[in-house]
C-alpha cells in the first residue's frame, strides 16, 4: 500500500517538473519575442527620428545638386539679377515671413502717422477701419487691415466716402491725393499677402529670369538656415510629396505614411523656427496634375501662356 502511494507521488512530481520546464520555456520564448518587438520598435523610431532630424541636410544637399546643374548649363548665374516689378523683394517677405512682419507694420503706421492720418482717424464714419497696427497684430489681420484701407482710398477716388460733418471739407483733399495712398497701400498689400500665404505663383513670359530668380531665392533660403527643395516640374511623375521623399531617399515605410511624416517634420522644424520650402520651376510645363498637401511653404513659377 505504501509502495503504491510512493509511486503515485513520484509520477505527480514528474508531471509537475515537466510542466514547470514547459512554462519556463514558454516564458523564455515570450521574453525573446518581447525583446524582438522592442528592438523593432526602437529601430523604427531611430529611422523616423533620423529621417526627421536630417530632413534639412538631405533637402539642402539635393537642392545644391539641382542648382549646380543649372549653373553648369547657364540657367543660373549667381550674382546676376535684374529686378522686375520688385518680385525679389516680395519673395523676401515670403521667405522671412514673421521677421519682416514688423517692417509691414512700421510702413503701414508711417502712412497715417501725420496730420492727414489724424483727420482720417477722427473724421471717418466707417466701422472696422484701422489706421494703426500694434506689433502683436497677426499676419492675417494685417492683410485684412491693409486691404480695407486700399478699398477705402479707392472709394475716395470715386467720391463715395463721407467724413463726419466737421471734417467734410477734407473730403476733396483725399479725393485729390488718393494716388500716393493707393500706391503705398497696394505695395504693402502685396508684401503682407506674401508674408501670410503658404504658397506663391511667380509668372511671366519665357526668358525673363524666373528660374534664375528662384535659384537665387533657394540660395538665400539655405544661407539663412531653412530647409529647401528645388524641383523642376517636368521631372515630377507623381504627387509632389511622394516625389520629394523618393528623391531624398526617405525610407519606403515612411513614404507610405507621408502625411504623418510631414506632420512630424513640420513640427520639428517649427521648434527650430524653420520651415520646409518647396520651389517648383516651370509648373506650367508638367502635363500631369501636380499636388502638394503636406509641406508648409510652396513657391511655383511658370511662363504666361500666350
Amino acid at each position: 500500500m505504501n509502495g503504491i502511494v510512493i509511486a503515485a507521488e513520484t509520477e505527480a512530481n514528474s508531471t509537475i517538473t515537466a510542466s514547470g520546464v514547459i512554462e519556463c520555456f514558454n516564458s523564455i520564448v515570450e521574453f525573446i519575442q518581447n525583446i524582438g518587438l522592442v528592438i523593432g520598435v526602437l529601430a523604427a523610431a531611430v529611422i523616423v527620428i533620423l529621417s526627421i532630424v536630417n530632413i534639412k541636410r538631405q533637402a539642402n544637399k539635393f537642392t545644391e545638386e539641382q542648382l549646380s546643374g543649372l549653373k553648369s548649363n547657364g540657367k543660373y548665374i549667381p550674382g546676376i539679377f535684374v529686378e522686375l516689378n520688385e518680385s525679389k523683394e516680395i519673395l523676401r517677405y515670403f521667405l522671412y515671413r514673421k521677421k519682416w512682419k514688423h517692417r509691414i507694420i512700421r510702413k503701414f503706421n508711417y502712412i497715417y502717422n501725420n496730420v492727414y492720418g489724424d483727420i482720417l482717424k477722427k473724421g471717418t464714419t466707417e466701422q472696422g477701419l484701422k489706421f494703426h497696427l500694434s506689433p502683436f497684430t497677426k499676419t492675417e489681420d494685417i492683410v485684412k487691415a491693409v486691404g480695407s484701407c486700399v478699398e477705402y482710398h479707392s472709394r475716395f477716388r470715386e467720391r463715395k466716402v463721407k467724413l463726419k460733418p466737421e471734417y467734410q471739407e477734407s473730403e476733396v483733399l483725399f479725393e485729390i491725393i488718393h494716388y500716393p495712398y493707393s500706391e503705398a497701400l497696394e505695395e504693402l498689400e502685396n508684401e503682407s499677402k506674401a508674408a501670410a500665404y503658404d504658397y506663391l505663383v511667380l509668372t511671366g513670359s519665357a526668358g525673363n529670369g524666373k528660374t534664375n530668380l528662384l535659384c537665387s531665392i533657394a540660395d538665400l533660403a539655405m544661407k539663412v538656415g531653412q530647409a529647401v527643395v528645388f524641383l523642376n516640374s517636368r521631372e515630377i511623375d507623381t504627387d509632389v510629396d511622394t516625389y520629394i521623399l523618393n528623391r531624398l531617399n526617405i525610407h519606403k515605410w515612411l513614404i507610405k505614411h507621408k502625411r504623418l511624416y510631414f506632420h512630424f517634420v513640420n513640427a520639428i522644424l517649427r521648434l527650430w523656427r524653420k520651415k520646409l520650402f518647396i520651389l517648383i520651376d516651370a509648373i506650367n510645363e508638367n502635363d500631369r496634375y501636380v499636388s502638394c498637401f503636406h509641406t508648409e511653404k510652396i513657391l511655383f513659377s511658370g511662363s504666361i501662356q500666350r
